[in-house]
């Protein structure tokens, strides 16, 4: 994951979205994926490249 997403991927902790210490966590509600995935779609269409999942 550092290679791909560089040296600040490792204070990335996921986890359960209820910890304190989690920093990333599931998307809950279909409106959150679908937000995601405008975001997704609009920074590959500006040049972007998806580097994992997708």
């Amino acid at each position: 994951m550092r290679t791909l997403c560089g040296p600040n991927s490792s204070a990335i902790r996921i986890g359960d979205p209820a910890s304190s210490e989690t920093t990333m966590g599931s998307l809950i509600t279909t409106a959150e994926a679908e937000r995601v995935e405008r975001a997704i779609a609009q920074a590959g269409a500006a040049g972007a490249r998806v580097l994992t999942g997708g």
